[in-house]
């Protein structure tokens, strides 16, 4: 049997040591890192906003999918914030860190999305083999042609 304290002995042991000092100093390298790849897009180097692709992609995704819990849409919010910080990347004006900018996006991206689909009670759904009432043993699965045989 392995103890508690064992498996938190060695987890804490692989993850890297992450005070508050050593963070905002890896957060402020990010943030110039970000600044210059701002820079180089506005300069018209294209692979400047591949790589702000690659390191946001998965955290809009996940911040997306928090709010729709759809994975589906969850991407599309995703490309869609892509596509909006690509239309507005030469008015960024680095207030913020090109993170919080595209989280922003992202977000009201995603609450626009909930409510759109809450409006219209699209969250409501339908299981395909619930009965269409008490006394009709019907389900909405028997409407839908099938190629197999009964």
């Amino acid at each position: 049997m392995i103890s508690s304290t064992s498996v938190s002995g060695r987890l804490e042991s692989s993850r890297p040591a992450t005070d508050p000092t050593s963070r905002a100093v890896i957060s402020g390298q990010e943030a110039v890192h970000d600044a210059e790849l701002v820079r180089r897009f506005n300069a018209g180097d294209s692979d400047a906003f591949v790589e702000i692709v690659t390191r946001y992609r998965e955290k809009m995704i996940s911040l997306a999918h928090s709010l729709v819990r759809n994975h589906a849409d969850a991407d599309d919010i995703a490309q869609e914030t892509f596509i909006r910080a690509h239309r507005g990347l030469a008015r960024f004006r680095g207030d913020s860190s090109l993170a919080t900018w595209l989280h922003h996006i992202a977000f009201n991206l995603a609450r626009n999305q909930y409510w759109y689909f809450f409006r219209r009670h699209r969250h409501a759904t339908l299981s395909l083999d619930r009965a269409f009432s008490g006394d009709n043993e019907a389900t909405f699965s028997d409407l839908i042609a099938s190629d197999a045989r009964r």
